[in-house]
């Protein structure tokens, strides 16, 4: 049975409260002897703090009671660690009377939080709602500050959600924002925050109004298609992540994508990007996309695929080797005048009639091959 806080007073005031029921107290210098606690003194108290040391003290006095005593204090006990954060020491009271009571099997179950508010240990009376569905469909949790979603299995949001100003999902590695049935993704009007699991896989495709500087930095895959991201300046991605954009919007100018194992930019406009830079070893799908920086260096990928990609303004596209180029599927225009440089080979090499026919590399191209094989050519 959970019990809210109703009528909040302060730690020593409900010491003060608890000192009659403990040690009795002085009246007119003469000390009263304690008096008879009773479950509702204690329901009383659970609605009015859960500060550890008044709980710790509203225990221990049932706890002095005779063994035949401390039963009809069951329900109080119960309800102590119903969606309430209590610390150990705590914790340990209460399984001791549980266990002298018989009611150890309830004592556990009251330990697992359910659906509803929570209450965490403190002078103050901090709460938030918890769930722990893994399918969330209908649900609103808009008059929350903030939501704790717990579940350790895949969560699903559905696209009528609505949600608090902060979630947090500290269990689940795989979470989605993404209304399969639909084909579109969720409204996050009003979020303030989202904190994932380090290692989480997240999936935003097609969400609206995300909150800014959204933090993915510990998650393994991240799915941005066709999101917004003007309000993501500082986006960053941990090593080794698969990153999605295909299709996003307002990508910031100075994305950092050279950690990334998997990098997905289809049908990007890439205008405004000062630089694309990718993990030595990646994996890149750029089909389709346009307006990529002046200088377009994709020698260091593992497989790249530039399919129907538009290379109208780059002046410079560097290839590992022309095998590679071969694999990317890249088709440079008649009339492009770039320069298109292969990392084994020393010739700077335009796409003319001439392509095999060797030009004098520039200083800095020279620069860069030689830092390139002083690498061991990869």
């Amino acid at each position: 049975m959970f019990v809210d806080i109703e009528n909040p007073k302060s730690p020593l005031k409900v010491a003060n409260i608890l000192m009659a029921y403990d040690k009795g107290v002085v009246v007119n210098g003469v000390r009263v002897p304690p008096q008879e606690l009773t479950t509702e003194v204690c329901f009383d108290i659970l609605k009015s703090t859960n500060y550890a040391r008044n709980i710790k003290d509203m225990l221990s006095c049932i706890a002095h009671l005779p063994n035949e005593e401390q039963a009809k204090f069951k329900e109080v006990v119960l309800a102590t660690f119903s969606n309430r954060e209590q610390p150990e020491a705590i914790l340990q009271i209460g399984q001791e009377l549980a266990e002298k009571s018989g009611y150890e099997i309830e004592f556990a179950e009251a330990q697992k939080i359910n659906d509803g508010l929570y209450l965490y240990s403190g002078a103050e009376a901090l709460r938030d709602m918890v769930s722990a569905k893994s399918h969330l469909t209908n649900e609103d949790f808009s008059a929350y500050d903030k939501v704790v979603f717990l579940s350790h299995d895949k969560i699903q949001f559905n696209s009528y959600v609505k949600f608090p100003k902060n979630i947090e999902i500290p269990n689940s590695s795989d979470v989605s924002f993404y209304d399969e049935k639909k084909g579109s993704g969720c409204h996050l009007r009003g979020v303030q925050s989202i904190c994932f699991k380090d290692g989480a896989k997240v999936n935003l495709c097609k969400a609206k109004k995300l909150p800014k500087n959204l933090d993915f930095s510990h998650c393994s895959e991240v799915n941005l298609r066709e999101c917004k991201l003007s309000q993501q300046p500082n986006l960053h991605f941990k090593v080794g992540a698969r990153v999605n954009l295909s299709g996003a919007k307002k990508i910031p100018n100075d994305i950092d994508l050279s950690c990334c194992d998997v990098v997905k930019l289809i049908c990007c406009n890439l205008q405004g990007l000062s630089h694309l830079r990718f993990k030595e070893g990646a994996t890149v799908y750029l089909m389709g996309a346009e307006n990529f920086p002046e200088s377009l260096d994709v020698s260091c990928c593992d497989k790249v695929d530039l399919s129907y990609c538009d290379f109208v303004n780059v002046k410079q596209l560097f290839f590992k080797n022309r095998e590679q180029m071969e694999k990317s599927n890249a088709v440079l225009p008649d009339d492009w005048n770039g320069k298109l440089t292969f990392a084994d080979e020393q010739p700077q090499i335009q796409k003319e009639e001439n392509i095999d026919s060797p030009h004098k590399s520039t200083n800095g191209l020279r620069k860069f091959i030689g830092k390139f094989l002083g690498k061991g050519g990869r």
